[in-house]
């Protein structure tokens, strides 16, 4: 995308607008836009999407596997030999054989490394739910324009920048944006414009994710003029510093250099002084010593390191494939590797934000449980170890018990699944933690909530501090709770046990 060809709307306090200015500065309505602005209003500011630097040619990524001071004295040294002693390439030869071979490979490496890339961008391109003309439609995140007024429901990822004109119970994880772990709930009230970013809870920005309840917005930014643009822009403006690989083969290359160039000048000194006032020709013992200057000059720089150095840095690419992780640059495998100290501002900007529940409370009971992560793989753990299938058995026989693992199996609206091997969760961290031990206890909790199907919802929020659904259980309509102690222990009048 062209940034020459984008209009800009200006930097605006979108945070402090109440909904109708919002609505009239952008000159849309909650019906949206008209086919014929859309097209206009795509064409004035361009598509919704972050710049993509200009790709660089294979001929250029080839020729830049040679940009090494070792490369060049290896190259000088073969062509000095070459041009001295036309009739005995093989020398020459060899060495542009190793040097072709190392530009070829590293080509190579970093290609398949740029085909992922794409191959990832390609994927990551989404659809999302618009009104315009007054009627639903689902059109690519791309074609999005300031103006549109969008639908979004949990597990979806916020397109653009964008000022809300509704909220349902709506709450937003922003961790990729502002490294806050837990998610954010959103309400509609204009703020004060100095309100900071982490703290516009009337906005959603591009790049994060609706954890649970519903929400229509206005888009009010899009492409490099969202936050995350901004950012994009900082990072592509910020010049790559030399990795501290490349700055020791710098310095090896002049060391070696400046030795081979110091042996070859005395060597070629003293056989010119030996030789003087002899009988054979100065200029013959010159060219000869010459020769014997460049063999040695070939001699000390090592012909076989940059090979070596590729294939090492390979290997490294390789392994951290392994985990998933591309890496564009070869030579930054070794960056890695040179950590020594890691800063993060906050949690969640690191870490995985995933949570596990590690112990469960009962009226009687305390239990530990087993597993990590979001994998439904564990089990409860008591004073002599895990737990029997015939203990488990005579757990589920206790009515406040099964209580207790329905209320987790069902007063979440988490999304438990497998994708590529690797168990992940959509929506609230917490709500996902306790939907996996409901699993745990009951068996697949997709399948379970079936069987008893959800009647009534009340979202969790601030004021009520917890969330209730009600479903069909055990042949009647049970209100299950979750949430804080404060926000349900003051209505409480009575304790449940069995028997």
């Amino acid at each position: 995308m062209s940034l020459s060809r984008v209009m800009y709307l200006g930097q605006r306090n979108w945070h402090a607008m109440d909904s109708a200015e919002a609505l009239a500065t952008l000159d849309s309505n909650p019906k949206g836009l008209a086919q014929k602005e859309i097209i206009d209003r795509l064409e004035k500011y361009g598509p919704n999407q972050l710049a993509q630097p200009e790709p660089t040619s294979a001929i250029l990524r080839f020729l830049s596997q040679y940009n090494d001071p070792l490369n060049y004295l290896l190259i000088g040294a073969a062509l000095v030999a070459l041009a001295i002693h036309p009739e005995q390439p093989g020398d020459a030869i060899f060495i542009f054989l190793v040097l072709t071979a190392n530009a070829v490979f590293g080509f190579w490496q970093e290609g398949q490394a740029e085909q992922a890339m794409d191959a990832l961008k390609q994927m990551s391109i989404s659809n999302c739910v618009t009104i315009r003309d007054g009627y639903e439609s689902e059109i690519p995140t791309d074609s999005l324009v300031p103006g549109d007024i969008v639908k979004l429901e949990e597990g979806l990822n916020v397109p653009a920048d964008i000022r809300l004109l509704e909220v349902y119970q709506c709450r937003v994880d922003e961790s990729a944006l502002t490294g806050e772990s837990e998610p954010i709930t959103k309400r509609l009230k204009p703020l004060d414009p100095k309100t900071l970013l982490a703290d516009r809870r009337n906005m959603m920005y591009m790049g994060t994710t609706v954890s649970t309840g519903r929400a229509i917005g206005l888009v009010v930014e899009t492409g490099m003029q969202t936050q995350l643009g901004h950012i994009a822009s900082d990072i592509s403006e910020a010049k790559t510093p030399k990795t501290p690989l490349e700055l020791k083969l710098e310095s090896l290359g002049r060391f070696l250099g400046f030795i081979a160039l110091i042996v070859a000048v005395l060597l070629v000194s003293i056989k010119m002084l030996l030789a003087y006032g002899g009988s054979d020709s100065l200029w013959e013992v010159a060219v000869d010593q010459f020769i014997v200057a460049i063999a040695i000059f070939v001699a000390i720089v090592p012909e076989g390191l940059p090979i070596i150095l590729v294939i090492t840095l390979a290997l490294g690419m390789r392994n951290m494939a392994r985990h998933k992780a591309i890496i564009r640059r070869m030579k930054a495998v070794e960056t890695l590797g040179s950590t020594t100290v890691i800063c993060s501002d906050k949690t969640g900007t690191l870490t995985k934000n995933e949570m596990t529940v590690r112990q469960l409370h009962t009226i009687d009971s305390l239990f530990d449980v087993s597993g990590d992560g979001f994998s439904p793989k564990g089990t409860l753990i008591g004073k002599d170890g895990e737990l029997s299938d015939q203990e488990m058995s005579s757990l589920q026989s206790d009515q406040s018990f099964r209580l207790l693992a329905a209320c987790l199996s069902l007063c979440h609206n988490s999304q438990i699944s497998k994708v590529e091997g690797r168990w992940s969760a959509i929506g609230d961290p917490t709500d996902s933690a306790c939907a996996v031990l409901g699993w745990k206890l009951n068996g697949h909790i997709g399948k379970f909530a079936q069987r008893h199907p959800r009647i009534h919802e009340f979202f969790f929020n601030t004021d009520r501090k917890r969330m209730s659904v009600i479903h069909e259980y055990e042949g009647d309509k049970w209100v299950f709770v979750k949430g804080a102690a404060g926000g349900f222990v003051p209505i409480t009048s009575h304790r449940f046990k069995d028997g």
